[in-house]
């Protein structure tokens, strides 16, 4: 019980369900945890939940979110609990859409210079390379596909973090479409 405290319930049950399949000889991909590099303001501000721990429970949640429907629910949880949501704090659930999306396509890390998003693919991505391909040369004012491993997103010029957020995240749900077991 002292390991389930320090890490929490759900990750020491993630971590088990892990071991226990390793043992079993089942092929367990490794989860990756993408790094987020937007330039936008986004975290839960002490004016809107004053208890840290609150707060804490809250970040947690989060990035345990399963599914874009996840960060949604926790989104109208907040707005219920404690009232109209601060930008800081839409954002946060914008980035954490984006997070849940980068995780199921496999990808390393994005990041934001101002004018594209880019995104480093891992190896076992399920994105299907030829369809890639096929829908990078479709929109290449939108998309460039820089070799080995990297998506070049761009987003229009002078574009609020709010917009930033929404084209990266319904440029990754268009990607996720191509998306497949391989």
């Amino acid at each position: 019980s002292g390991h389930i405290a320090s890490v929490g319930y759900e990750m020491y049950s993630k971590l088990l369900e892990r071991e226990i399949r390793k043992l079993k000889g089942q092929k367990v991909d490794e989860e990756i945890d993408p790094e987020l590099s937007l330039k936008v303001e986004a975290y839960l501000p002490e004016n809107f939940i004053s208890d840290p721990n609150t707060r804490l429970d809250i970040y947690k949640r989060l990035s345990s979110a399963g599914s874009v429907d996840d960060v949604a629910d926790i989104c109208s949880e907040l707005s219920d609990r404690f009232g109209a949501l601060p930008i800081e704090t839409i954002n946060l659930m914008g980035v954490m859409e984006i997070k849940v999306l980068a995780k199921k396509l496999k990808m390393k890390q994005i990041t934001f210079d101002g004018k594209f998003l880019s995104c480093h693919i891992d190896a076992t991505t399920p994105l299907k390379p030829d369809e890639i391909l096929n829908f990078v040369t479709r929109e290449p004012e939108v998309f460039r596909l820089i070799p080995p491993d990297r998506i070049l997103i761009a987003i229009p010029k002078n574009s609020t973090d709010h917009n930033v957020l929404k084209s990266a995240k319904n440029s990754l749900m268009r990607l996720s479409g191509y998306a497949g077991k391989r």
